[in-house]
């Protein structure tokens, strides 16, 4: 993931990512680094598709791939589906995709997007709603029980709404920052959080 679970200034500890494994005493690893894109397209931003081959090998039960803020800041090309070209972005989310599937055999894949803000890129026109909906889409283009999506792009479900100055000045670190939650942000997005991911893998094993 990129700063959404690296915790911007609050640290990796404060996020709810942390908070979540620390609840249920599990055994994680948050590899979230600020500013970086799923895509290579620009190689300066710590780009997920180059990194997450050096994540901890052994028998995951649940991975999280987070992203897209900062493809849409670096004016990554959205890509199509069937795509494997890592300068584009669901051909790099289709590479790692390939990848844990084939390295972590029995995890379930969650692919997080980013939160509703539709402030967009002059270059592209893109905002983080578009990148959000074509992780949504791929991920039911690929139509693998081991992957789903947790759209967190939907303020009427999930509640985090970064075009709303109000929340912002609640739960955001500062009030005109359309990204990073504060810690009653991150407690807020918390339960959301839980119930959608206990929910898929007990789909996933079939409980």
């Amino acid at each position: 993931g990129d700063s959404y679970f690296g915790g911007s200034s609050l640290g990796k500890e404060a996020t709810w990512v942390n908070m979540l494994g620390e609840k249920y005493g599990m055994d994680y690893v948050n590899y979230g680094i600020g500013g970086s894109t799923m895509s290579d397209y620009v190689t300066t931003n710590n780009p997920m598709v180059l990194r997450y081959t050096r994540m901890a090998k052994g028998d995951a039960d649940i991975i999280l791939l987070e992203g897209g803020r900062n493809d849409r800041t670096k004016e990554v090309p959205i890509g199509d589906f069937e795509s494997r070209d890592s300068k584009t972005f669901m051909g790099s989310i289709n590479i790692m995709l390939d990848g844990m599937l084939e390295t972590y055999p029995n995890a379930l894949i969650i692919l997080v997007t980013p939160w509703y803000h539709t402030g967009k890129v002059a270059a592209t026109g893109l905002s983080n709603v578009d990148y959000a909906n074509a992780m949504r889409s791929l991920a039911e283009h690929r139509n693998d029980k081991r992957i789903v999506c947790l759209y967190a792009a939907d303020p009427n479900t999930i509640g985090v709404n970064m075009n709303d100055a109000n929340f912002r000045k609640k739960y955001c670190i500062e009030p005109n920052d359309v990204s990073h939650l504060n810690l009653d942000g991150m407690k807020y997005v918390l339960t959301y959080m839980e119930q959608f991911i206990a929910s898929e893998y007990a789909k996933f094993k079939g409980e």
